[in-house]
């Protein structure tokens, strides 16, 4: 699962500008949906070779152009989900809700021009340093799924059953230690 951190502009490329802090498991075709078919486009027949050829499905209908600034990796989705709530309640002063309704327009924040450059690092920065202490303390694959089949966590939300999970595991490795 990855962290992405984008930089999403108007299509007139001067109304709007902000960035979106969020969560995917493909980062590259996050915003590659839409209602038409790449075969019911109008675009060219090579254009729509080569879309097929991605194993594109829709022509993007997303409102915004964006930019990839920075994205990283967890082996676990709640670990993901996790650093993207801590990222955004850091920068919640920033929060920037866009003129297009989108799927994930909450986690959009912007700033001063004259600030841009020491955001844009501060949020890589602890990106970076976020995604290498979790994999570091991350539970290997085994132990995480014995852990998350257990019938007593029944928890919905995604990240608390991700922390109960973390916690099973903990219970495990003791348990095997002793």
């Amino acid at each position: 699962m990855f962290l992405y951190f984008f930089k999403m502009t108007s299509k007139d490329g001067l109304s709007e500008v902000f960035y979106k802090i969020g969560v995917a498991q493909d980062v590259d075709k996050r915003f590659n949906f839409g209602k038409k078919t790449v075969l019911e486009s109008n675009l060219s027949l090579t254009e729509k070779l080569a879309r097929m050829m991605r194993k594109e499905k829709y022509v993007s209908d997303f409102p915004y152009n964006y930019e990839k600034i920075h994205s990283v990796e967890y082996k676990y989705e709640g670990d993901a989900l996790i650093a993207e709530k801590s990222i955004l309640d850091i920068i919640k002063k920033y929060q920037y809700w866009p003129k297009e309704d989108f799927s994930g327009k909450s986690e959009c924040v912007s700033c001063d021009a004259s600030d841009v450059d020491e955001f844009k690092k501060n949020i890589i920065k602890h990106m970076d340093a976020d995604s290498s202490e979790r994999e570091k303390n991350a539970p290997n694959q085994l132990l995480y799924n014995m852990a998350n089949n257990k019938t007593s966590i029944r928890e919905q939300d995604k990240i608390k059953r991700h922390l109960l999970v973390l916690d099973e595991c903990k219970k495990i490795a003791n348990r095997n230690k002793a």
